[in-house]
Formats: structure tokens, sequence, C-alpha cells
């Protein structure tokens, strides 16, 4: 799941994929909808670091190169 090129704003609806952790998911993938972004240093680089609302399973965050942008702002 990549958009590189695009730019993420709050309202932005994503796909998420599902969160594993030494082989067991911990979380289901769904839908959901950019609530903050933030800019998170890793090593030399800086990536934006996207919290997510998930169809009812609360808040997650992704690395923005983690998601798929699927539309614009909610209405």
């Amino acid at each position: 799941m990549r958009n590189q090129n695009h730019k993420y704003i709050r309202g932005d609806r994503v796909e998420v994929p599902e969160q594993m952790f030494l082989g067991n998911r911990i979380t289901r993938g769904g839908i959901g909808v950019v609530r903050q972004i933030r800019q998170q240093k890793f090593g030399n680089a800086t990536q934006e670091l996207l919290i997510i609302q998930v169809d009812g399973q609360g808040n997650r965050k992704y690395l923005s190169n983690r998601v798929r942008w699927i539309g614009g702002p909610e209405g």
C-alpha cells in the first residue's frame, strides 16, 4: 500500500492494513479517516505519522507510506 505522491490532509479517507505482531493479527484492516498528522523523526529522515480513526476500532498510528488513499475529506 503506497501513495508516495499524495499529501495527506485531515479528513482524507484511507485504507489501512491489519497490524501483526509475531505472526498474530492484533488489529483488522479497514477503512479509516485521517484525524491528525505529525512529523516524526526516524534516524536522519522525517516521515509523516498519521493518526487514523478506523471503523469503530478507535485511533491507530501509521506511517504515511503504509496506508492507501481512497478519497478526499469526508463530507
